[in-house]
């Protein structure tokens, strides 16, 4: 948001970047880190319910800044689905691959990133071939 530059430390991990006070509710896109402070990365997760003990102004240890949000109902409701995969050890036991990701609302206007696969795949969507824990939708 300010235009400064940001270089990585302790592994991989960036400043936490607490801009407002936008709450981790449904269908909102945070930041994850270890818990402790400036531990973020790479890594982002979707929240499927409400979770404002996740917000960087509540009390407590772990604290998740929001940077986006879902854009569509489907959106969450692939979201939702991928919440419901078989785990083993916190892990989905079969890989969930996001193949594309569309970032719209940016200051210079709309951006849209592909990946050449994603786009020889069209017909081959996530939300297409994502199954539930009960069987094939």
């Amino acid at each position: 948001m300010t235009g400064a530059t940001e270089s990585r430390s302790n592994g991989g991990n960036i400043k936490d970047e607490n801009i407002d006070r936008t709450s981790n509710d449904k269908g909102t896109l945070s930041m994850a880190n270890t818990g402790e402070k400036n531990s973020g990365g790479s890594q982002l997760f979707m929240n499927v319910a409400k979770n404002s003990n996740l917000d960087w102004f509540s009390p407590g240890q772990s604290k998740h800044p929001v940077f986006g949000k879902l854009c569509t109902k489907a959106d969450f409701e692939l979201a939702v689905k991928i919440s419901k995969v078989r785990t083993r050890d916190d892990n989905p036991v079969e890989p969930i691959k996001m193949l594309s990701v569309t970032i719209r609302g940016l200051p210079s206007g709309d951006k849209t990133t592909r990946s050449a696969d994603a786009e020889a795949d069209e017909d081959e969507s996530p939300a297409k071939k994502l199954k539930s824990p009960d069987g094939p939708e």
